[in-house]
C-alpha cells in the first residue's frame, strides 16, 4: 500500500510541476516479463523524477503482447491527466497470466509536455535491456 501511495504522489507531482529534466533515450529499450516481450522501442525517454538520476519511461503506444488496466485516476486540480494502472501479460504456452502493479500512465495530453502518452513501469520487476552504444 505504501508503494502504491508513493507512485500516486509521484504522478501528482509530475503532473503539477513536471519532471526535473527529460531526454530521449536514443537507445533501444526492450522489456520482457513472463517470457513475453512487452515493449521493444527506440522511443524511450529518460525522466528525472528527482535531481539525481533518471528513470526510463516508454510510450504507451509501444506496449505489445500486454494490456493496461487503469486502477485509480490521479487527479490534480479536479482533472485526471494520469492514472495508476496495472499491466497484464496474457497467459501463453502453459504460463499463467501475470500482472505488474504500480504502473504510472500519463494521458496523451499536450498539457503534460514530454510526459504525454508515457508509462513508468517499475523495471526492477521485469527483465529489461537497454542497448549500449
Amino acid at each position: 500500500m505504501q508503494r502504491k501511495q508513493g507512485i500516486i504522489e509521484l504522478g501528482r507531482r509530475l503532473v503539477e510541476h513536471g519532471p526535473k529534466r527529460t531526454l530521449e533515450a536514443a537507445r533501444r529499450v526492450r522489456a520482457i516479463h513472463n517470457h513475453t516481450v512487452i515493449t521493444d522501442t527506440t522511443k524511450g525517454v529518460y525522466v528525472w523524477e528527482h535531481d539525481f538520476y533518471p528513470a526510463i519511461y516508454i510510450p504507451q503506444k509501444d506496449l505489445i503482447n500486454s494490456k493496461l488496466s487503469d486502477k485509480e485516476e490521479i487527479r490534480v486540480e479536479g482533472k485526471g491527466l494520469a492514472s495508476l494502472a496495472e499491466l497484464i501479460v496474457s497467459a501463453h504456452d502453459g504460463l499463467e497470466e501475470v500482472k505488474i502493479d504500480n504502473v504510472l500512465r500519463f494521458d496523451n495530453d499536450k498539457k503534460l509536455g514530454a510526459l504525454a502518452g508515457l508509462l513508468r513501469i517499475e523495471f526492477g520487476s521485469v527483465g529489461m535491456n537497454v542497448e549500449r552504444g
